[in-house]
């Protein structure tokens, strides 16, 4: 019997428990179950209504059970069941945050206030069983992995981040054209996937694997809208449902050439099916005349094949190289937001070429690990999100061409037997490549960099870079531990930095998102079995956006504040 204990206190009321004990039920079965309960205290404020503390707390559960079955060599089985339940916040918008013609904060920022004359909450609850099985067939083994999910979601917001309208006395922060306030819910959802792998058992110079995965989806969306204006009545509603058969079977082969080379050829063929039906029943702009709509339908379907081919040199045990080139796919996409839009969308399938090679090494006597790569990929009919625009909803679209290529870094060396250091850098250059492609820019008054595109209204996005992709990022991370009383004193640090990033995928002074860097600290004491430990997230309390809303306003979100804690640990 083994298990551990853990109770943190933080910034916020921030409480969190948590732990795990397993052990022997018998001579073939064994269990862990394991919890954990987390609860933090609003910090932001809603300045319209005079509410304190009414936003970013949370109070969240989750528990797994699982069994270990073991009645002889050949078979093992392992179950679990498992569930979550998060009552919270959704994302806060803040309107007018952004400062024209530039990508700082306006002057009425300030990240302890919003103003909000509507609803923002988000509940989720989800429950899953999992079952992995393999027997030894002694020269194979098979593994059957069966899988079950269901969640439902329930998440609101006050979209336009303000108050009022543009046509009443009284609105803001800035200017707010119009009032917007929606919810998006999953009432009803279930997911099952079943996987059968046969892969041989150490054949020498050839080894192998067989498979088959099965995946199916039913899947309920409802779309609400309220007028913030009227007390936050509801005035539009929509609903689709979207069901989901997958198969796919796979296989692979790894065979030695060499003592030192191993060549390694890999296959897939997959097959996607959707049945889709979308229905709006009221609409927010009923006073326009705009009434219900639909049932819309989609039966998006397609069968490709995928794989890889790599080939894995060792000059010794502790440097090697490879070099790999595979073939991905993905399946049609739908989004089907109808309650403010009139006409669904579908992305058709894209696949994608990758090539990549590097080099893996361990030096000095196994102190220091270096590991470096390159890549490139290309993908055809890029599959992209044209996020709000003119309009309070996304559009799938498929992008002749999109090109990445770039390089990754790690580094890992215990400098000392006491300080151990690690880093990872990696670079990444991506380019949208379709000149016929364009896009409604934003409608919130910001300031498009892109050329118009050949419709009235609409600006071409070829050559953009894709939206959150940054050039660069690192990160990196420093443990200093000295042994004083029977025990360990510790130091940890960790730093996360990426280069600046476009939101969408027309580009604008405003919704870009300037350079990010995070430092984490921990340091603590660890004796028998027990630690107690300081912590603190984003301690220099960097504050930046990290992505927008560009249909009503110029509308921002932000990243995490500052955050500090204390933690105790038992481990028995």
């Amino acid at each position: 019997t083994e298990g551990y204990l853990k109770a943190a206190y933080g910034s916020d009321s921030y409480i969190n428990f948590e732990g795990g004990i397993s052990g022997s039920l018998s001579d073939s079965w064994s269990a862990r179950l394991s919890g954990l309960y987390r609860d933090r205290s609003g910090y932001v404020d809603n300045e319209f209504t005079g509410e304190s503390e009414a936003y970013e707390g949370y109070d969240e559960f989750a528990f797994r059970l699982q069994f270990l079955y073991e009645p002889n060599d050949s078979f093992s089985g392992l179950f679990n069941v498992h569930h979550h339940d998060l009552d919270g916040t959704a994302r806060l918008f803040r309107a007018n945050i952004i400062r024209p013609g530039s990508n700082d904060f306006a002057s009425n920022y300030n990240f302890d206030d919003v103003f909000y004359d509507g609803q923002n909450f988000q509940d989720v609850e989800s429950t899953g069983f999992l079952a992995r099985m393999e027997w030894d067939l002694g020269r194979t083994t098979l593994t059957s992995v069966t899988g079950y999910e269901t969640v439902e979601v329930l998440s609101r917001g006050d979209i336009d981040g303000g108050f009022g309208a543009a046509f009443l006395p009284n609105f803001g922060p800035g200017f707010i054209p119009f009032s917007s306030e929606s919810a998006d819910g999953i009432p009803d959802h279930d997911q099952f996937s079943q996987e059968f792998r046969l892969a041989s058992n150490e054949w020498g110079a050839l080894d192998w694997q067989l498979g088959f995965f099965y995946f199916t989806e039913d899947l309920s969306i409802d779309s609400f809208s309220f007028d913030s204006l009227a007390g936050g009545v509801q005035n539009g509603f929509a609903t689709q449902t979207q069901e989901t058969d997958s198969i796919a079977v796979f296989g692979s082969v790894n065979y030695d050439l060499t003592e030192d080379t191993i060549l390694q050829v890999g296959l897939r063929w997959s097959d996607d099916e959707k049945d889709f039906v979308a229905q709006r029943f009221e609409s927010p702009l009923a006073f326009l005349g705009v009434g219900p709509i639909g049932p819309l339908r989609a039966n998006p379907e397609d069968d490709e094949w995928s794989g890889d081919i790599s080939l894995h040199h060792y000059f010794n045990d502790d440097v090697s190289v490879y070099g790999r080139i595979a073939r991905g796919f993905r399946a049609p996409t739908i989004p089907g937001r109808i309650l403010f839009g009139d006409i669904g969308s579908v992305a058709d399938s894209e696949t994608s070429l990758s090539l990549e090679a590097g080099v893996k090494s361990t030096l000095a006597d196994g102190r220091v690990r270096l590991n470096a790569a390159i890549y490139s990929y290309t993908v055809d009919d890029q599959q992209l999100t044209a996020v709000g625009g003119t309009q309070n909803f996304n559009t799938l679209i498929n992008a002749e061409e999109s090109e990445g290529s770039g390089l990754e870094v790690e580094f890992e060396g215990l400098l000392t037997e006491d300080f151990l250091v690690t880093a990872a850098l990696s670079y990444n250059d991506t380019e949208i490549k379709d000149s016929n492609l364009a896009i409604a820019p934003c409608a919130s008054g910001c300031t498009v960099l892109d050329p118009p595109g050949a419709v009235e209204g609409t600006v071409s996005i070829d050559g953009n870079p894709l939206p959150q992709a940054p050039e660069w990022v690192f990160s990196a991370t420093a443990r200093w531990s000295r042994e004083m009383a029977g025990g360990e004193m510790f130091v940890f640090a960790d730093y996360y930095w990426r280069d600046e990033v476009n939101f969408f995928l027309y580009e604008s002074a405003e919704y870009t998102g300037d350079s990010l860097g995070e430092l984490g600290l921990r340091a603590g004491y660890r004796w028998n079995g027990q630690e107690v430990a300081l912590y603190g997230r984003n301690i220099t309390d960097e504050e930046e956006l990290v992505g927008g809303i560009d249909f009503n306003n110029l509308t921002g979100f932000v990243n995490e504040p500052r955050f500090f804690g204390i933690e105790y640990n038992i481990n028995f």
